[in-house]
């Protein structure tokens, strides 16, 4: 028998070969030997195997011998293979696949030839709703050379069919996708094996929730609810079945009311909003940003019944330009903006006793308008005097608390057109009251609170979160400096800093100090009430968007001039040093405001009654000290300024 040598002794030999050659002086190089490529391989009955060949020239060179050398196989009953080196898989077994040359031993492979003889698909059955895909795998036994079987997933080299394509199709992967309601044969075929099951597309189910709005971006202070709608299986949308839970994974970022897809934006960042039904959820982020100022409103008491508007750009050196005013019936004595933005409401001074009047804000032109068809809308809250209002941050409740009459008249409002409902006991009467004037919401709609002159207190309620009804705390009330007139929160929701006007007449004026609980709504006072040097008549504050300043407004003692002072707020909200000098304002100011980025601050002064009102503008410096700007006249008897933020 001949013996074919090895490759590397076939190389070695090739390179002895040349240099002889080369010391003969020969320049023709001639065909030394050849190597076939792969040396092993394994297919299938009915598969091909490409095998090519080297040739190895006595000048180094090698070259493809593909097409130069006469391919063979044997057996033949196993494999046969044609000119081009291409092996077909006749039967199951070894072959010897063989590339010669004239001149040269030869090269040899070996073929190795399996046989499908059966095959399975599955899911034997699947039953699938419409819209939804299912996954088949096809297996393969096959039988090897030396006689024993083995079972591969052939699911990627099978052809797949499906008999009824209006049922389902399925793609080369084996992945169907049912698209009617019927049965239909899907069948998986290979080497001339085939296997077959059915799949039962049935009517389309619901997958998963669809909340809307998807991924919208809300500023600091700001409300939004979001809706939801089942996804079915088949790309549908449909109202949802169930009861849906709505969470928020960073709820000191945006919190949401769980039973209602209401959220409240507290401070920039991100949160997910999941809305749960059964076992289908459903998520978008909703993105918070500290916003800007897009409108200003400046609403009028006593005689100038109206309310002034105006458009924001604190880039401008005039960052307040008048855009028209809102008469109206009664006189203002203050206004409110819901925290969606959507409406503004008005507490008015007629007799006999307070109304509440529902705007409407054009987002894009800041324009207000009153809500509804004559008779326009309104609700009677209290008797007459200076009654004043606040909202919850979710937008649903609305609180107007009446000095005169000591209650506090609770309504829920519409988040479909804004309208005014009085809950169920409005309005309430409570012990603890004596001259309730001012009235504030902590930051998770939780808790409400309503300074009360006559006693020198912060009288604390906790909010029924299903009517809005305020219940008083544990601890029902909170002892402040003389004469308190106002609140604010600081960004955190955690600090309230109330203002005192001070013995009349003279001052100085404080402001009192708490912690707030977030857990019971109680009250802590945190320091000796801060006494506010140079002030005649506090009567109003607010704190910067970043929580490190607090602004007082003193009112001054007539006919002098009103003056803003600045403080800074230390580790534990307790009020530090003075910053800078105190800022004048016009007469009798009673309102002030900060826009969200820290960089403008608007008190409003009342004038001297005849309409001849003025809005004070000042920059805020790096420091937080105030520097002044031309102030903006009103054209109303001002009695408070509010700024509408938005992204």
């Amino acid at each position: 028998m001949r013996r074919i040598p090895s490759q590397l002794a076939l190389v070695a030999t090739a390179f002895a070969c040349m240099l002889a050659l080369v010391a003969c002086g020969s320049s023709a190089p001639v065909l030394q030997f050849v190597t076939i490529s792969p040396t092993t391989a394994t297919i299938s009955v009915g598969t091909t195997q490409q095998f090519t060949a080297s040739a190895y020239y006595s000048d180094g060179s090698i070259k493809d011998g593909t097409s130069l050398v006469t391919w063979g196989s044997s057996p033949t009953t196993v494999a046969t293979i044609d000119a081009g080196g291409v092996a077909t898989g006749v039967a199951a077994g070894s072959a010897t696949v063989t590339a010669m040359a004239a001149g040269t031993p030869g090269a040899s492979a070996t073929l190795s030839v399996t046989q499908l003889t059966s095959m399975t698909v599955t899911p034997s059955s699947a039953n699938v709703a419409a819209g939804n895909t299912q996954q088949f795998t096809a297996t393969g036994k096959f039988r090897n050379p030396d006689g024993t079987t083995r079972q591969t997933d052939v699911t990627s080299l099978a052809k797949w069919t499906s008999a009824a394509t209006a049922v389902a199709t399925i793609d080369n992967t084996g992945r169907a996708a049912a698209v009617a309601s019927g049965t239909s044969l899907i069948t998986a075929s290979l080497f001339g094996v085939s296997a077959s099951t059915n799949i039962v597309v049935g009517p389309p189910v619901a997958v998963s929730l669809q909340v809307t709005p998807a991924a919208p971006s809300v500023a600091v202070g700001n409300a939004l609810t979001f809706s939801v709608q089942e996804l079915f299986s088949d790309g549908s949308l449909h109202p949802f079945s169930g009861t849906v839970t709505w969470s928020s994974d960073a709820a000191a970022t945006a919190s949401i009311l769980a039973g209602s897809g209401i959220s409240a934006a507290h401070a920039a960042g991100t949160a997910n909003i999941t809305a749960t039904e059964g076992a289908l959820t459903g998520t978008t982020v909703l993105s918070v940003v500290a916003g800007k100022a897009h409108y200003a409103y400046v609403n009028g008491g006593a005689s100038s019944a109206k309310i002034a508007e105006y458009s924001v750009d604190i880039s401008k050196s005039a960052p307040l330009v008048s855009i028209g005013t809102v008469p109206q019936a009664p006189n203002p004595s203050q206004a409110v903006l819901h925290p969606s933005g959507k409406y503004l409401y008005a507490t008015d001074l007629n007799s006999p006793d307070c109304q509440v009047w529902v705007y409407e804000v054009n987002s894009a032109t800041g324009a207000v308008t009153r809500a509804g068809t004559p008779p326009f809308s309104q609700v009677s809250a209290g008797k007459v005097g200076l009654n004043y209002a606040t909202i919850d941050p979710y937008g649903r409740f609305l609180y107007v608390v009446s000095g005169s009459a000591a209650t506090i008249s609770t309504f829920q409002i519409s988040q479909t057109d804004g309208s005014l409902t009085a809950v169920t006991g409005s309005p309430f009467s409570f012990a603890t009251f004596n001259g309730p004037g001012f009235v504030i919401t902590d930051h998770t709609g939780a808790y409400l609170y309503v300074v009360s002159t006559g006693n020198n207190t912060v009288s604390a309620f906790s909010i029924d979160q299903k009517t809005g009804a305020p219940t008083p705390l544990s601890t029902p009330t909170f002892a402040t400096g003389a004469s308190p007139i106002a609140a604010a929160f600081d960004p955190s929701g955690t600090h309230l800093y109330v203002a005192d006007a001070g013995p009349a007449p003279s001052g100085p004026g404080l402001v009192t100090e708490f912690a707030m609980d977030p857990t019971t709504g109680l009250l802590t006072s945190i320091g000796a009430d801060k006494t506010v040097t140079g002030g005649t008549n506090v009567i109003n504050l607010t704190v910067d968007p970043s929580g490190s300043r607090l602004y007082v407004l003193d009112g001054g003692t007539a006919p002098a001039n009103g003056q803003v002072f600045a403080f800074s707020i230390g580790t534990g909200g307790f009020l530090g040093s003075a910053i800078g000098s105190m800022v004048a304002t016009g007469r009798f100011p009673r309102g002030i405001a900060i826009d969200p980025t820290g960089v403008l601050l608007a008190v409003d002064n009342a004038g001297d009654g005849t309409n001849s009102g003025s809005i004070s503008l000042f920059s805020v410096g790096s420091d937080g000290a105030l520097t002044a700007k031309t102030p903006v006249a009103a054209g109303v008897n001002a009695f408070h300024v509010i700024f509408y933020d938005a992204p």
